[in-house]
């Protein structure tokens, strides 16, 4: 019973940060979430595993455990330069997909590994528009991951399905704020160059 209302409560909190993790344009704020989010979720998982014993929700237990060295890693990167090597990315998303070898349990748990893996290398840039597209593709596997998975474990998940779809949401609205907001700064630097020519002549 404690273990269900730790997965509720556990739960709902993720659903409330998911939204925030990718709707800022600033790197270090979705850093910040991300980290929040992904103790969250691995939390979460071990309290619905003690609470079903279904182990297929360990495969998202393992990816975000991973998920919360690689969260560390890249907020301090601008701290440590050995940290903004390539190898990084590359070694988050190995481990991620070298981890099915202990937790594959049909094709539905190759879903998270992957989505994740792609979320590791997406989040090495600085260049937030790969950060947010990223994100999306991760969402919407991790959306049809644990659509799948709540037959099997029943309301515990809906938090996490309600989360993934939350997180979703936000990654495509921070997508669109910065592709609008960055069209609206080409417009008025090209403008700006327009009347400075003009001025020229």
């Amino acid at each position: 019973m404690i273990f269900e209302v730790l997965a509720y409560i556990t739960g709902a909190l993720i659903v409330i940060n998911g939204l925030f993790i990718f709707i800022f344009p600033q790197r270090n704020r979705t850093t910040i979430f991300k980290l929040i989010n992904d103790v969250m979720t691995a939390l979460n998982g071990v309290f619905i595993y003690y609470a079903t014993a279904n182990t297929l929700i360990l495969v998202s237990v393992g990816t975000c455990v991973v998920g919360v060295f690689r969260d560390i890693v890249f907020g301090l990167r601008k701290k440590y330069k050995p940290l903004n090597h390539i190898a990084w990315p590359i070694a988050f998303a190995t481990i991620n997909l070298c981890s099915l070898f202990l937790t594959y349990n049909g094709f539905m748990s190759v879903m998270p590994v992957v989505g994740t893996a792609v979320s590791c290398m997406t989040l090495y840039f600085y260049d937030q528009r790969i950060v947010k597209s990223g994100a999306i593709f991760c969402q919407t596997v991790y959306v049809i991951y644990f659509s799948v998975l709540i037959r099997s474990t029943g309301a515990l998940t809906i938090f996490s399905l309600i989360a993934a779809a939350t997180t979703l949401l936000g990654s495509i609205i921070g997508l669109i704020y910065i592709i609008i907001h960055k069209n609206k700064k080409d417009v008025q630097v090209n403008s700006n160059n327009e009347m400075i020519i003009k001025e020229a002549k």
